[in-house]
């Protein structure tokens, strides 16, 4: 029986217009916010990937020409995200990419950790992944750590949505009982 609530994702587009897929992460979470599996999919897009997207990820037509097709995989990604919440970062860009890509897609709910972070730390410089993910869990943050790797990105979200998730109940500094 399958235990997990939250499905953290993170995805990478070919920046062409509208994107195709090119890397979807997944770090499924249980209800305790712990991690219960974790997927990842390099996807080989029918179309070019801009250079300004290469830069950002590092994937290139010619190092995805033998990963299989979002035709091959699409269903993997739909089964295990489906009926799930999903879990994002900045998340209404990556959630359009997958329900348009994915169209069998059911999502419950989506929690955004960009607009959970600014709520609960309202005075924070930058509310990138990665300036979050260093601000407030430091040494916490996973230990494979690639930004703009869909996987890796996966992983910082669930570890931000976990630390996010457990400051929502407690009192912050200045606040009064």
């Amino acid at each position: 029986m399958d235990k997990s609530v939250f499905a953290c994702v993170d995805v990478e587009g070919s920046g062409m217009s509208p994107p195709e897929l090119v890397q979807v992460g997944v770090v499924l979470l249980n209800q305790k916010f712990e991690c219960v599996h974790e997927a990842t999919w390099d996807i080989r897009p029918n179309n070019r990937i801009t250079y300004w997207a290469s830069r950002v990820h590092g994937l290139t037509r010619e190092k995805l020409q033998n990963a299989p097709s979002l035709d091959n995989i699409g269903d993997e990604i739909v089964d295990l995200v489906s009926g799930k919440d999903v879990v994002a970062h900045h998340a209404s860009g990556d959630v359009k990419l997958l329900k348009r890509s994915l169209p069998g897609l059911e999502i419950t709910k989506v929690h955004d950790t960009l607009k959970l972070a600014r709520d609960l730390f309202p005075d924070l410089a930058s509310y990138s992944l990665d300036a979050l993910c260093a601000e407030l869990l430091g040494s916490d943050l996973p230990e494979a750590n690639s930004f703009h790797n869909a996987l890796d990105d996966a992983r910082n979200c669930a570890a931000l949505f976990r630390f996010l998730q457990k400051n929502i109940s407690a009192p912050r500094q200045g606040e009064l009982f």
